[in-house]
């Protein structure tokens, strides 16, 4: 079928896509079947009124919207668009912190992710700042993103408040992790790790939505993503998506796909109940680290309820499993299942806001328990404040720890902040598969074990803390379109742990002495108009010391033009010219050495290794991505093309060996419908 698909795909773009532009030009939007808003700052669900029409023996103010008249092509009867009430929506209590350097907080609502460069949530969040970002290969193949220095268990992914637990390592594989209809990505960078929020699309019009997104380019890569959200259906509110994305690669092939079903019942804007199943699938041609073939599954059922406008209470349950297929040499771990019970109340009044929650984990490899608290202050002459505390439980074992950070606006142009936090976080683990000859689980997979041999015994997983200190002092100087901001940066941490995806299963902890360096980022305007210089930078002072995943300097930089034309906002062009890179860096590499009986070591703490040469550490080389970007919105239209590794590098790589995809060019559409 998906052979079908691609060759589908292909007709279209070789044919359908230049009438897509003559009609552009050469149509009315009514023509397309397309119902483009009025202006550019109308909310993208506020109701626009369609083709829809009335008599005219009904009154023009009964029936005309904002000014537009409907005509009368349809039956006296007809019910007027403006006479539907919008769905209910499940109550929220966002934090008011907004996005800002500041409070290390960056989020893309639904507009701004319509006009990323990426395809992938991995592409978009190895733009933000002092984040490292990790590729086993290209589309299907194992990705990551965790704060430098800090790879196993520094990263948590929540979908609507609810987590998404990893399974096949100690962190999410966000290969696995579709963007199909979020509408808001929320990221916080702490102390403790970095956080991403992922909020599903919330449909407040009458109207159905979709969104279509389709691609190709070079090296046979095809992107098919489409979202569908009904306002009304079954009683409730449906929504579904289908995501696709796969490739030839450079040396390994390979392939995502999967989908998503959601559907809420709801009483008014109060309350509510939403059921959600998803399921991801990724195919890898290189098994020799990966298995070819693996699915991971997840089902989520969460309620809400605002007793007060200042008071939200939620509750969810929540289960993720993954089969890892037949190619067990590649992931010698039981493929066991993972739940996730919790509640969390939230408050708000005001520029005050709160929250406490408690999680409980079923499944071996993940913490318990675990409670926390955050609370935010702001301001919007003064600057602000947020806090975050802890503590987590794990088989008799306890992490606690803090995250506090404030900023001070004491004159329009400058803004004064400073972060500190320090604590023991749980790393996610896997449970070996169980001894050869076992007769429980599944008998395919029991057949599968003894064929390739395993331990004489199963081993429960290892209860893993990391203890971690970082702190962030810094300025923040803003001047009509100019922007700079600089601040010292400082961490330390007992132990890092591997990632345990597939590129670095088996590699040993080690631990990582205080570093200190300097972040620095900047936006310059420049002519003509909507034309920026933009930069950032990470420098870390050298040290000798073998410090994993840590190279001591990361930066990017682009010339961007962004501006939308035309009174009504119908047109808004994008055109980028940039690089991202970093330096070598020290990555641990699969495959310990022996012990006396022939088993390899498993992953231990830092003092159980006596030399740090007896692991095998790696250096990959500099790494530098040189990318272009051409982009146009008309009307709910847009046409992207973008082109990477422009300078044609041949040995860019992420993991000793993993060579990434060369220069490729991509191009495509994104389109919204409301009808």
């Amino acid at each position: 079928m998906w052979r079908w698909l691609r060759g589908s795909f292909r007709r279209f773009s070789r044919v359908a896509l230049p009438a897509v532009f003559l009609l552009l030009f050469a149509s009315t939007p009514e023509a397309i079947g397309q119902e483009p808003p009025d202006t550019l700052d109308l909310p993208p669900d506020s109701l626009v009124v369609d083709s829809a029409a009335v008599a005219d023996s009904l009154r023009a103010d009964s029936v005309a919207v904002d000014g537009i008249l409907a005509a009368d092509s349809l039956p006296a009867d007809s019910v007027a668009v403006d006479s539907i009430l919008p769905p209910p929506v499940l109550p929220t209590l966002p934090d008011p912190v907004a996005s800002a350097i500041a409070p290390g907080v960056w989020e893309w609502d639904r507009k701004r992710l319509l006009g990323v460069r990426g395809q992938t949530l991995w592409e978009l969040l190895a733009e933000i700042p002092g984040l490292l970002a990790l590729r086993s290969g290209d589309f299907g193949s194992s990705a990551v993103v965790f704060p430098v220095g800090y790879s196993g268990g520094g990263l948590r992914l929540y979908y609507d408040g609810v987590e998404h637990l990893p399974l096949d390592g100690s962190v999410p594989d966000l290969a696995r992790v579709p963007l199909s209809g979020v509408e808001r990505v929320r990221v916080v960078r702490r102390a403790s790790g970095v956080e991403v929020h992922l909020f599903r699309f919330a449909h407040a019009n009458p109207r159905p939505y979709s969104l279509i997104e389709a691609g190709n380019g070079d090296l046979s890569t095809n992107i098919l993503r489409g979202t569908f959200s009904f306002p009304r259906a079954f009683q409730g509110k449906a929504a579904l998506a289908i995501e696709r994305l796969d490739t030839q690669g450079r040396e390994t092939p390979g392939a995502t796909t999967g989908g998503w079903f959601r559907y809420s019942l709801h009483r008014g804007d109060r309350a509510g109940l939403r059921l959600e199943v998803r399921r991801m699938h990724s195919e890898r041609s290189d098994s020799g680290i990966s298995p070819a073939a693996a699915s991971r599954s997840d089902w989520t059922l969460q309620g809400s309820w605002t007793p007060a406008d200042s008071l939200l209470a939620e509750a969810w349950a929540t289960g993720a499993s993954i089969q890892p297929g037949d190619t067990l040499e590649a992931f010698p771990f039981s493929a066991e299942s993972r739940k996730q019970y919790g509640v969390r109340l939230t408050t708000r009044r005001g520029r005050l806001w709160g929250r406490t929650t408690a999680r409980f984990n079923e499944g071996a490899g993940v913490v318990d328990r675990e409670l926390s608290g955050e609370f935010s202050a702001v301001s919007s002459r003064w600057g602000g404040g947020s806090g975050y505390v802890w503590k987590e439980e794990w088989g008799g074992r306890a992490g606690s720890g803090y995250d506090l950070r404030a900023w001070l606006t004491p004159v329009s142009f400058v803004t004064v902040f400073a972060e500190q936090g320090d604590g023991a976080r749980s790393v996610p683990t896997l449970r070996p598969l169980p001894p050869k000859g076992d007769t429980t689980g599944d008998p395919d997979r029991r057949e599968a074990v003894d064929s390739i041999g395993d331990p004489d015994a199963a081993e429960a997983p290892a209860i893993r803390f990391t203890r971690r200190w970082s702190a962030r002092y810094g300025v923040r100087l803003a001047w009509r379109r100019i922007e700079v901001a600089g601040a010292m940066v400082s961490v330390k941490a007992d132990s890092v742990w591997p990632t345990q995806l597939p590129f670095d299963r088996g590699g040993v902890v080690h631990p990582q002495a205080r570093r200190s360096g300097w972040e620095v980022s900047g936006r310059l305007p420049l002519r003509p108009r909507g034309l920026f210089l933009l930069g950032q930078v990470q420098l870390w002072e050298a040290q000798d010391s073998l410090a994993l995943y840590f190279p001591d300097h990361l930066y990017q930089g682009a010339l961007s033009f962004h501006r939308t034309f035309r009174s009504t906002g119908n047109f808004e062009l994008w055109v980028d010219l940039g690089v991202q890179g970093r330096s070598p860096m020290t990555v641990p590499v699969p495959g310990l050495p022996e012990e006396e009986d022939g088993e390899p070591m498993s992953g231990s703490a830092p003092d159980e290794v006596e030399e740090e040469d007896a692991w095998g550490p790696s250096v990959v080389p500099f790494y530098q991505n040189w990318y272009f970007r051409l982009q146009m919105r008309f009307l709910s239209l847009n046409v992207f093309a973008t082109v990477e590794n422009l300078t044609l590098r041949p040995n860019n790589q992420d993991l000793p060996g993993r060579l990434l995809p060369g220069t490729r060019g991509l191009y495509g559409v994104r389109w919204t419908f409301w009808n």
